[in-house]
């Protein structure tokens, strides 16, 4: 018995210390904190999928959101709930200006593009009229006798200096 005693009390001690060990919850570190303080921004990131260019533009909202997080870190160790609180709230509103921003700029991207496409359907417009108004003065051209157009002048006279000129009253 005193056999297994010594062996059943020992992996009991162990169990029991390994138990409370796994029981408690290891402290975050600071980095881990602040990303877990920026994961609703990190998630709105990447629900709008942003481009460079996008991520470029808006790299000032993430600046101040990390900015924020460290703060909400800092008052996590003090204790301070209100600027908990305060600093929450400021990381939400980062998000809606995150989602304000793309919003806005996949808005003026389109809205550009239309406008693109407007103008050159506009030049394409001008040019079919402009090569629509040279068939027609062709078309005139060809039915007239004499075949006088609009575009062109008529020959120089052979003779300018034949041409009458008024007299001069007396």
């Amino acid at each position: 018995m005193t056999r297994l005693r010594r062996t059943i009390l020992p992996a009991a001690l162990a169990v029991a210390f390994a138990h409370g060990a796994l029981g408690q919850s290891r402290r975050a570190t600071p980095h881990e904190a602040i990303e877990r303080n920026l994961a609703p921004l990190t998630a709105a990131a990447r629900d709008l999928r942003l481009t460079d260019a996008e991520r470029a533009q808006a790299a000032d909202v993430f600046d101040r959101a990390e900015a924020c997080a460290a703060e909400m870190v800092e008052a996590e160790r003090h204790a301070d709930h209100a600027a908990i609180r305060a600093r929450t709230r400021r990381v939400e509103l980062l998000v809606r200006l995150l989602r304000a921003r793309v919003e806005a700029l996949r808005a003026e991207a389109a809205a550009a593009e239309r406008e693109r496409a407007a103008l050159s359907a506009d030049d394409r417009r001008t040019q079919a009229r402009a090569a629509l108004e040279r068939a027609a003065e062709r078309r005139i051209a060809l039915d007239r006798a004499d075949g006088v157009s609009a575009f062109t002048l008529p020959p120089p006279e052979a003779d300018a200096g034949a041409r009458p000129t008024p007299e001069a009253p007396r």
